[in-house]
């Protein structure tokens, strides 16, 4: 039996790995972003932790230095958050890169695999195609070596071989002696 052996199967194969990298890329891509929000959520509880002593130092006695101290640290976190929110978008656009990369690698993947299926489908079809052409020549080759198969008309020996009986409905002489044949030896009843 013939062994199915898809022309294309490099490209598939070259396909499934550029995948599996753009998962790769789209995970770290992913960890990255997660990280990122992480540094800005800090952030913004050290900003709130700042505000919170500066309105608790501004409630107790006046201490001038020290409200100037939480003010610039205050402006201070500012500034960092405002940079980590530029990190994070730039992280979002990275995620946003690789997800197309990711969709677009899986795509490609998907349709060399409905390739190969296509062609797989067309490989069996044909094997069935053959399979049918052996056993045409097999039938047709054990039916014109039968003695009295020879002196038959070509039609005639085609409807013989389909139901064992001749255009008229009646059985072909060539079956009616091939029964006769097994009635004799009592191994054909009928």
């Amino acid at each position: 039996m013939a062994k199915f052996v898809y022309k294309m199967q490099n490209i598939l194969n070259i396909k499934m790995r550029l995948e599996t990298q753009a998962k790769t890329e789209f995970s770290q891509a992913s960890a990255r972003l997660d990280e990122e929000e992480d540094k800005l959520r800090s952030l913004i509880l050290r900003r709130r932790t700042y505000e919170d002593e500066l309105k608790n130092a501004s409630n107790d006695k006046l201490d001038i230095n020290k409200l100037k101290q939480y003010n610039n640290y205050i402006a201070v976190i500012k500034e960092l958050m405002e940079k980590q929110a530029l990190q994070v978008r730039v992280a979002q656009k990275n995620l946003d890169k690789a997800r197309e990369k990711l969709n677009k690698s899986m795509q490609e993947r998907k349709i060399h695999e409905k390739l190969r299926e296509k062609a797989f489908d067309e490989f069996k079809e044909e094997l069935k195609a053959e399979e049918k052409k052996e056993i045409d020549q097999l039938v047709s080759f054990t039916y014109n070596d039968h003695p009295e198969g020879h002196g038959l008309h070509p039609r005639r020996r085609r409807s013989c071989l389909r139901d064992g009986r001749n255009a008229h409905g009646r059985r072909a002489p060539e079956l009616l002696c091939h029964h006769r044949q097994h009635r004799r030896r009592g191994s054909h009843a009928r």
